[in-house]
Formats: structure tokens, C-alpha cells, sequence
């Protein structure tokens, strides 16, 4: 099968679409398929990374491209916000991919707390409107895409939900999640156990940002102190709407200040010597379409306690996910695993366990078969269409 992934974004190891999809297209490579990654570079346009537009100068250019160039393959990719056209103004065979990382619909629903600051405050005040236009263009425009889509490729059962409702035929949904590279899970397994660490270090990895519950970390480590006296957090890889630590710092207490440990960014490979320490990892996101973090201290056998939001239920257990937003329940459930050694032990062996079903291979396989199965139904003749005599 020969498999065009088309991304907006730069292809880099770093990023967050090109290292699922650089992962994916070495897995279909390995089981005897042709994979192209194809960035903005490639088609010779500047990337647009989305936040305030829809990348309408990109989906152009996709479009165009496609247009010359799809029929060189079995199977085109591309995301959700980026090609809102006609399925007509296409090659007929190839089979049309429409994938989610970020599922933009849920920003319909999803209430996001921000900071109250009066400058916050003054921003939304003017540009409130102008925000609410541009997310219902980018909405449209995804709900478009969606619709002229042959198959939608979600990573998630609470996307496909949202897709559903908004009219798209759940035969034509795939819910495929992600994985780590087997090395990666390795190496993080490797420098971890069981056992829990002697000191009470809870784990967050990812931006520190708004979506993954900038307002609840101060909370919820308040109220964990009142149980665990000694908990410490332990940021990861924090930089991204905050640059500096100071501003990261503010949004604790003071007097907790100094239990939390801030690493802006850090080498991948250092990440296990990071995690080694931990006893707890803790996601309080409220919106993701997988959370490749919450794997990742997962593989490092850190259970993690969740919000019950888009992503991490695909792979945390019910018992340790709490309602987004509530950051005391978040610190309950913290300590109530900190405070018994004996359910931690069996706790992180477990989360262990789970990580380890989540394979590239499995990923690429399952992705192969939704292929498989799009394509047959394009090929199937529709109830209304006339019999040949």
C-alpha cells in the first residue's frame, strides 16, 4: 500500500503531529508498506501553526497539491482543520484520511479555566469577540473536511462521539490511539520498578499551559500537603506559553514554592533518569486527543491520576480519573496512593502493564485494517445504486 501523511506542521522528532506520524510511517515501512511524510516544506510553503487561524494559505496549497498528486497513492492523510473541499475535486481512488490530534470541536464544549489577571481580563474583553469568530471558522472548516472525508482517524472514543453527533456516519470512524517506541518504553521501564521510591515526588510532564491545567496544579498540591507533608511536584518540560520559571512559580502559594521542581525542557534521552524517583504521575489536562506524557510516566510504572477529560481514559484506569477541574478529589486520589505503599506497589506494576499494550506494531496494524476496511467499502456498491443486468 502506498500511504501519503500530509502534516501543517514541520516534520521534526520534537514535535507533537510529526513524532506520531515520523513513528507511524518507520512502523508501515516495517511491515512492507510505501510511507511519505509530507510537511508545508515539502510542498514548498512556509508551515502555519494553528492557534488564532484556520490556514486557509495552507489547505490551498494541500488542495492543490493533491489534486496533481494523490493518485500516486493508496491512502492520503491529512488533519482535520485542512481540507475543506468537495471529495470530487479529487482523484477518485486514493482513499481520504481525515485525522485528529486535537480534536477543534470540543472547544465548542470544553470550558478551559485561564488566568483572572486584569490583564487577562482586558484581553478578553477586547478581543473576545474576534476569538469566538475565528473558532467558529475553524470549526466549520473542520466539520467540513470531516464530512468530505472517506475515513476519520481518531485517537480517542469521546472524539468519535463528538464527531458522530455532529453527522459524521460512525462506520466511517476509526479510534486508533498512540505508543512509545519500544526503546523509549525500554529504557524508562529499565531505570524504574515496581517498588516505590522512598520520597513522596509526583511527576507532570507536558506544556504548562492552560488546556493541561495551569490553574489546578496550585490547588491540588495545597491540598496534598495537607496529607502528605513531604509530597514535592516535579514539572517536565513545561516551556511553551510560559518561558521563564518565575511565572510558572506564581501560580503556587509561596509557602509551596520551594516543593516544586521545574525543568522547562530537557534531552528525550534524559527522561528516564527524570521519572526515576517518582512515585506518582498526575495530568490534570483538560483536553487531549491521546496524552503521549501519561504514557510515558506509565511506562515508567507512575500510575497516573487524571482529569476524566479527552485522551488519558483511553489508557488510565477509572478508579484514578477525577472530574476536570477538581483539583482537591486530584490530590485525594494522590495521596491515597502515596500514604499506602502496599497498593502504590501494585498500582504501578499495573500501570506498567498497561503501557506495555500500547505498540507501534499494534498502531500500525490497526491502522492498516481501518485502511483496508475504508477502502472495500468505497469499493461496495451503494443500496441505491442500479443493478447491472
Amino acid at each position: 500500500m502506498r500511504i501519503l501523511l500530509c502534516t501543517p506542521q514541520l516534520i521534526l522528532e520534537s514535535g507533537g503531529i510529526s513524532r506520531i506520524l515520523i513513528r507511524l510511517a518507520d512502523e508501515l515501512r516495517t511491515l512492507g508498506h510505501e510511507a511519505q511524510i509530507l510537511g508545508p516544506v515539502e510542498m514548498g510553503c512556509e508551515p502555519e501553526y494553528i492557534g488564532g487561524s484556520p490556514g486557509a494559505a495552507y489547505a490551498r496549497a494541500l488542495r492543490a497539491h493533491l489534486v496533481a498528486h494523490a493518485s500516486d497513492f493508496d491512502v492520503v492523510e491529512y488533519d482535520h482543520e485542512h481540507l475543506p473541499f468537495p471529495r470530487g475535486d479529487f482523484p477518485a481512488p486514493p482513499l481520504f484520511v481525515a485525522r485528529s490530534v486535537l480534536l477543534v470541536q470540543h472547544f465548542e464544549s470544553i470550558r478551559i479555566p485561564a488566568s483572572r489577571t486584569l490583564r487577562a481580563l482586558a484581553g478578553t474583553i477586547v478581543h473576545g469577540r474576534e476569538r469566538a469568530r475565528v473558532l467558529r471558522d475553524r470549526i466549520a472548516i473542520a466539520d467540513t473536511t470531516l464530512r468530505n472525508a472517506d475515513l476519520v482517524n481518531l485517537a480517542n472514543p469521546i472524539d468519535r462521539d463528538v464527531v458522530v453527533r455532529r453527522g459524521i456516519d460512525p462506520s466511517r470512524v476509526a479510534v486508533i490511539p498512540y505508543a512509545l517506541a519500544s526503546e523509549v518504553r525500554a529504557a524508562l521501564g529499565a531505570a524504574t520498578s515496581a517498588a516505590p521510591p522512598p520520597d513522596p515526588v509526583v511527576a507532570f510532564i507536558g506544556t504548562f499551559d492552560y488546556r493541561k491545567g495551569a490553574t489546578s496544579f496550585g490547588p491540588m498540591l495545597e491540598h496534598l500537603a495537607h496529607t502528605v507533608p513531604n509530597a514535592r511536584l516535579r514539572l517536565l518540560g513545561c516551556k511553551g506559553l510560559f518561558v521563564d520559571e518565575q511565572a510558572i512559580r506564581s501560580f503556587f502559594p509561596r509557602s509551596l514554592q520551594s516543593r516544586v521542581e521545574i525543568v522547562m525542557t530537557f534531552p528525550r534521552e534524559k527522561l528516564p533518569e527524570l521519572l526515576a524517583d517518582c512515585s506518582v504521575g498526575v495530568f490534570p489536562s483538560y483536553l487531549e486527543s491521546f496524552g503521549l506524557g501519561v504514557l510515558e510516566m506509565m511506562s515508567a510504572h507512575l500510575p497516573v491520576v487524571a482529569f476524566d477529560a479527552p485522551g488519558p481514559p483511553v489508557m488510565v484506569p477509572q478508579e484514578l480519573l477525577v472530574a476536570p477541574g477538581d483539583a482537591k478529589k486530584m490530590a485525594s486520589v494522590v495521596s491515597g496512593l502515596l500514604v499506602d505503599r502496599e497498593r502504590l506497589e501494585r498500582e504501578r506494576a499495573r500501570a506498567r502493564a498497561i503501557a506495555e499494550t500500547f505498540t507501534w506494531e499494534g498502531v500500525a496494524r490497526l491502522t492498516l485494517s481501518a485502511y483496508e476496511a475504508g477502502r472495500s467499502a468505497r469499493l461496495r456498491p451503494s443500496p441505491s445504486s442500479p443493478r447491472k443486468a
